[in-house]
């Protein structure tokens, strides 16, 4: 059945690589020369390992089953692309280093690791960007203004079959079905992100994209992204111990498996043979974040595993154990492999950048390093278990010569780490393996526990120190009683010889975990028992001697040795079993820096002193507890698992007696902090650290759901409890989505307050914390976002009614403003009218009382208010009203006539009417006829369209008299008229003025009209015979005179 997997474009869809340190966050990481040369780039996840070349972009998808690994590679093509080189942008602050195989031209160191990569150009226009985002890869194409999508098309390699159902791409290949949706185009317009749309377009097997219409002259978008869901990881990650260099630096080492990076598309289902490098990583606690420095592999094509690291103040030492031939080796003791197992020791600079030395140490068997410890001059004591025959013996204590079996291989190395200073065998014939060892910083004297199947015989079986003189002296128990035993072995300084040599247990299986001596020069010895006794239980002198369960820890007190004889005689002060009802499996051991206690951490599946059964879990479980030194007892525990397997293997105290556990897990619920590097579980086994604080802090202001304004000064406040101020504070903020990255505002503060002025770039952030970090790694946050906001600005403020409108109308306001969480309130003739959260106001259906000046407030979370400086003024006209003219007007021939509404409106046209007929010219408030003639009488009415309708006026019935027979006066009262020749008149005026004069016939007809400043004579010649009349119009009065002509 064929899995489906998802090629998701922008939708992103978070898939958590829970991987260790050294691969949870996804990266780009630049090929140096540590891969094949047509590799630029590598990121690696969950089931997924893409690998960027120049000719595309290899997707393997794969999964592990048994000894085999199968997947398929898909390769993503840019057809007729222009260019497909890669630059690195982005760059993140992890580096690696590799040093792989004793080819030194081969290692690589200060490997940059990178967030994006960017090709440009890869059309016309068109860039495209690979990007890792939320942990997903995920590519945009960046298209130009005006440069064309048509160019785009895209192609995969190695699959069987491709189809377009329901606008999802489906990829086919023989096992995996991928898939491509929800793509996505978009612009910013106004820094506002506006969606573009945009599908797929399928074409003989080519995908390219069908966009809708878009802003052609700005940048274009289209965004996806990619997501798989093979389960795993590329390679399984296995700590092996954890230091603390301070508070704020750790060290981890451990081992990694990886697989090829595969440059070939389509499937393949091979042998799965892991290739194991050990690693070193440096962890720096910054602002409570645990953020790996850097990452160093060692190793070749063979099996390489780091088992313990120590560091001086010039180097790191890693120690481990190699199947390697080619081991990366730099001035060594030793330079060749010398079979099966092989010790390595090499040193590296403090960034992990140079391999500053590095050796082989080993024989012909299987030699596997336990701990290294460093005295106080920087000489390191190896503890290791080898089956090797030929390694050279150097100084060490007397009979300590290989025997057989697997012997304990102690070694000294000089603090230059080019000499081997002491070298022994310590063992019998059967098998002999320490796990733990203590330098006493008094007198160097060592200390060391383990378990052994080799039992009290001749000289030459398992040392028993001393040997009895009298019935007095030797270890409190010389005999083996079978199975495993526990031991303890003392030696002198850089071991020289046996102080004490002795077993420890029943005739079960019992092995020695850790080992210490007190100020008293009382040796402690804790380990666990097991449930496969034949009768000799575990010697106890106090408690219960039956295991409860499959396993239980025992703790096992001597006293300071006894001089007897010259001897040294050992006795018990007590010995008890830690009982629970599960089994038990200790991983490590150390004296608590300030209790009389010791500190253990291990594994168990059952119910431990002090945990509660509502804390238990269905798996082991990874149990931090203290044991009193003086009485055996369990002072208190805490849990630490999940819904599956949890196992710790080492643990460090730091200078404040805070813990930091390592261990591994497969729970999907595995309890993650607020500053967690890593949320999910990616995989069987993931690596786990655990801090715990002896103190702690909490954040006092500002309060929870507090609203923060830009610019102002913020009272950042906390109270630390078992904390030590003076050691300093560190204060930091972030901004985005999943608080990934936090900026630092002030370091080693040594109050508890800091005064913060809230940067610009905060402003309309809505999930804004604040972290308060204490040099000892303990902090303190916000619970609930941030929100901040800018004091709000007035930008605009406009009408977007027009300013003057109608009665029932809408008046409707707008303003613009900077800042968020603004509240408008809105003002008419200086008084208050509403308040609003959005930026407009409407007053519906508005009436004369309406009119006024406008203005707007504004005012948010951050004072003080803004008001707008200008008023904007609005009009509610009533509606058009023509009011009334003169019902009747008489007028005689020849006078003016005017007719004026009494209108009442806005933005008034005038259409004047005589008898229902327009009178074209006559389009103003008042009417105006001159020189009226009989045809001038009508009923007259005035139709009136205004912004606010439209009216008419009354009618008004004008009657024009004909002038004939009416009441004037003489022309001669102003002028002498007399008939200078035959019917031609001369009219001389008394005084010159302008004037008109008209001739009329007998019935009212005008036959002439002219406009005179002089005097004129007037011929009726050219008339018939009859009765004419001259009318002169001089200044306001009327002149006339009759004429008679005849020939």
């Amino acid at each position: 059945m064929k899995k489906i997997y998802i090629l998701l474009v922008l939708i992103i869809v978070s898939i958590y690589s829970y991987d260790s340190l050294l691969s949870v966050e996804m990266k780009f990481v630049e090929n140096k020369g540590q891969w094949n040369e047509e590799i630029k780039f590598v990121t690696e996840r969950n089931g997924l390992i893409t690998s960027v070349t120049n000719s595309g972009i290899y997707f393997d998808f794969f999964q592990k089953e048994n000894n085999r690994i199968k997947g398929d590679v898909l390769k993503l093509n840019l057809i007729n692309s222009k260019s497909f080189h890669f630059s690195p942008i982005d760059e993140l602050n992890e580096k690696y280093n590799y040093f792989l195989g004793n080819d030194h031209s081969k290692w690589v160191s200060d490997v940059n690791t990178y967030k994006k990569l960017i090709a440009e150009n890869v059309y016309e226009g068109i860039d495209f960007v690979y990007y890792i985002d939320n942990n997903n890869p995920r590519y945009d194409f960046i298209i130009e203004p005006h440069a064309s999508t048509d160019q785009i098309e895209l192609q995969f390699e190695g699959i069987t079959n491709i189809k377009l159902n329901n606008e999802i791409i489906e990829l086919i290949t023989p096992s995996v079905v991928v898939e491509n949706s929800n793509l996505f185009a978009y612009q910013m317009i106004d820094g506002n992100q506006k969606q573009v749309e945009c599908k797929f377009v399928l074409n003989n097997n080519k995908i390219s994209f069908k966009v809708g219409e878009y802003d052609t002259s700005k940048e274009l978008i289209i965004d996806p992204i990619i997501y798989s869901s093979y389960f795993g990881s590329s390679g399984d990650d296995k700590p092996n111990r954890v230091r603390y260099i301070d508070e704020n630096n750790i060290l981890l080492v451990g081992s990694t498996t990886s697989i090829d990076f595969r440059t070939t598309s389509g499937s393949y289902d091979v042998e799965y043979g892991d290739r194991t490098d050990a690693f070193v990583t440096k962890i720096k606690v910054v602002n409570a974040e645990y953020i790996p420095e850097f990452t160093t592999y060692l190793g070749s094509l063979e099996y390489d595993e780091a088992i313990d690291v120590e560091f001086t103040n010039e180097y790191i030492l890693v120690t481990g154990v190699t199947e390697s031939p080619d081991f990366p080796i730099l001035s060594p003791i030793m330079s060749k492999h010398s079979g099966g197992k092989d010790i390595f020791v090499t040193s590296l600079s403090l960034d992990g950048s140079k391999l500053l030395k590095s050796t082989y140490f080993g024989g012909n068997g299987d030699d596997v390093v336990v701990e290294v410890s460093k005295d106080r001059n920087n000489y390191f004591l190896f503890a290791a278990h080898t089956t090797s025959n030929n390694i050279q013996t150097i100084a060490g204590p007397p009979n300590s010569n290989r025997k057989d079996g697997i012997d304990i291989l102690m070694f000294t190395m000089l603090p230059s780490r080019e000499a081997i200073s002491m070298a022994c065998y310590i063992g019998g014939f059967l098998d002999d393996v320490p796990t733990d060892i203590y330098i006493d910083p008094n007198n160097e004297d060592i200390y060391m526990t383990g378990w052994t199947t080799s039992s009290k015989g001749s000289a030459n079986d398992f040392p028993i120190y001393p040997i009895k003189k009298f019935g007095y002296g030797g270890p409190y128990d010389e005999t083996s009683n079978g199975g495993k035993d526990a031991f303890e072995i003392i030696l002198t300084k850089n071991a020289q010889s046996f102080i004490i040599s002795g077993f420890l247990g029943g005739d079960g299986d019992d092995i020695g975990r850790g080992i210490y001596k007190d100020p008293n020069e009382n040796i402690y010895i804790l380990g666990e028992t097991y449930n496969n006794t034949k009768g000799v239980n575990f010697p106890v002198s106090t408690g219960n001697s039956v295991i409860q369960g499959n396993s239980d820890l025992f703790i096992t007190v001597y006293n300071k040795l006894e001089e007897n004889f010259g001897t040294k005689t050992q006795t018990r002060n007590y010995s008890k079993l830690i009982a629970s009802q599960g089994n038990e499996v200790m991983a490590d051991m150390k004296k608590h820096p300030t209790l009389n206690a010791f500190s253990v951490v291990l594994a168990s599946d059952g119910r431990f002193p002090e945990i509660n059964l509502s804390e238990l879990k269905a798996k082991y479980n990874i149990i931090y507890t203290e044991i009193d030194m003086t009485i055996g007892e369990v002072n208190n525990a805490k849990i630490f698992g999940g819904n599956n397997d949890e196992y710790p293997v080492s643990f460090d105290f730091d200078k404040y007696n805070s813990y930091l556990i390592a261990g591994y897990t497969n729970s999907t619920d595995f309890f993650v902090s607020s500053n967690a590097y890593q949320t999910k579980l990616s995989k069987d086994n993931d690596i786990v650290l655990i801090r715990n604080a002896t103190g702690s802090l909490n954040l006092l202001s500002p309060k929870n759901n507090q609203s923060l304004c830009v610019g102002t000064e913020v009272q950042i406040s906390w109270a630390g409890e078992n904390v030590v101020a003076e050691d300093g504070y560190d204060i930091s903020y972030s901004f985005d989505a999943n608080h990934e990255t936090f900026t630092t505002l002030a370091s080693s503060i040594k109050a508890e307050s800091f005064v913060w002025k809230v940067p610009t770039e905060l402003s309309g952030k809505k999930n804004v914390r604040i972290r308060v970090t204490h040099n000892s790694g303990i902090f303190a946050q916000n619970l609930i976002d941030y929100e901040v906001n800018e004091k709000a600005t007035l930008t605009n403020f406009q009408l977007v009614s027009p300013d003057t409108i109608c009665i029932g109308e809408n008046i409707t306001l707008k303003a613009a403003a900077n800042g968020v969480n603004v509240e408008y309130t809105w003002f008419k003739d200086n008084k208050e009218i509403g308040k609003t959260t959005t930026n407009e106001f409407t007053i519906n259906n508005a009436t004369v009382n309406n009119s006024g000046k406008y203005k707007v407030s504004i005012k948010n979370d951050c004072p003080p208010a803004e008001e707008s400086k200008t008023t904007l003024s609005v009009y509610v006209s009533p509606n058009t009203k023509a009011g009334t003219i003169t019902d009747k007007v008489t007028k005689n021939k020849g006078e003016t006539l005017e007719l004026t509404t009494s209108s009442e409106g806005v933005e008034l046209m005038y259409i004047w009417q005589k008898d229902g007929k327009n009178l074209p010219s006559q389009n103003k408030k008042t009417l105006t006829l001159s020189n009226l003639s009989l045809n001038d009488a009508g009923k007259y009415r005035c139709m009136i369209q205004g912004k606010c309708g439209i009216d008419s006026t009354n009618e008004s019935d004008v009657v024009i008299e004909n002038i004939i027979g009416s009441v004037s006066i003489s022309i001669t009262e102003i002028a002498s008229i007399y008939e200078s020749s035959t019917n031609i008149y001369s009219i001389e005026f008394m005084s010159i003025s302008d004037y008109t004069y008209e001739i009329y016939d007998n019935i009212g007809n005008i036959l002439e009209q002219s406009i005179e400043n002089s005097n004129t004579k007037i011929d009726l010649n050219k008339y018939s015979n009859g009765v004419y009349w001259i009318v002169i119009n001089k200044g306001n009065k009327i002149y006339r005179e009759k004429l008679i002509k005849y020939n």
